[in-house]
C-alpha cells in the first residue's frame, strides 16, 4: 500500500491522476486516465522510470555503486529514539555496499561521505559519513525524519526504486 501511495504522489506532481493497486498475482498496476493516447502512456512510464532511479555514490563522484535493485527490502522503524529506514541488502548489494564503504573510508578528499540520490535530483536526499568498511547485510539510516509516517514514506520511496515500469498496449503502465 505504501508503494502505491508513493507512485500516486509522484504522478500527481506531473498532474496525472492515477489509481495504483496490486493484482492477484502480486504485481502492481498503475491506471492513468489518458483517453487512450499512447504517447501519453509512454510518457507516464518514462516519468516513473526517470524519477525512480536510485544512485548511491561517493561524494563528488559520478560512479554509481548501488541502485534500488541492490535492496532486498526497506522498512521504517524507530531505533534508539530516532526514526529512519532499515535497509536490507541483496547478496550482491551487500558486497557492493562493502566495496563502497571501503573506498569511501579510504578517500581523504571526500571525508568518507556517501550520498543517496533518487531521480534526476542534483541534491542527495541523505548523506552518510563512513569511517570504516561496513560488512553487514543491513543498515539503519536516520536523518531528518521526525515521525514514523515520514520514515514509512521514505521506505516506500526506496522500495519503489527496485521496479522497472513498462508501457503495454491497452494504455497500461505496469511494473
Amino acid at each position: 500500500a505504501s508503494t502505491a501511495l508513493s507512485l500516486e504522489q509522484r504522478l500527481s506532481e506531473y498532474n496525472y491522476s492515477a489509481n495504483v493497486f496490486k493484482t492477484s498475482d502480486s504485481s502492481i498496476t498503475v491506471q492513468v486516465e489518458l483517453n487512450g493516447i499512447d504517447d501519453e502512456c509512454k510518457n507516464v512510464a518514462e516519468i516513473l522510470n526517470l524519477d525512480n532511479q536510485l544512485a548511491v555514490k561517493i561524494a563528488n563522484s559520478d560512479e554509481v555503486y548501488l541502485t534500488g535493485h541492490d535492496f532486498k527490502n526497506v522498512s521504517a522503524m524507530k531505533n534508539e529514539g530516532n526514526y529512519g529506514v532499515y535497509i536490507e541488502f541483496t547478496k550482491d548489494g551487500q558486497e557492493k555496499f562493502e566495496n563502497l564503504t571501503k573506498t569511501a573510508s579510504e578517500d581523504g578528499e571526500t571525508s568518507g561521505t556517501i550520498e543517496f540520490y533518487i531521480g534526476v535530483s542534483e541534491t542527495p536526499f541523505t548523506k552518510l559519513t563512513i569511517e570504516e568498511t561496513y560488512t553487514e547485510s543491513a543498515i539503519f539510516i536516520s536523518g531528518s525524519m521526525s515521525s514514523l509516517e515520514e520514515a514509512e514514506l521514505m521506505a516506500a520511496r526506496l522500495n519503489s526504486t527496485k521496479y522497472q515500469y513498462t508501457y503495454t498496449e491497452n494504455s497500461k503502465v505496469t511494473i
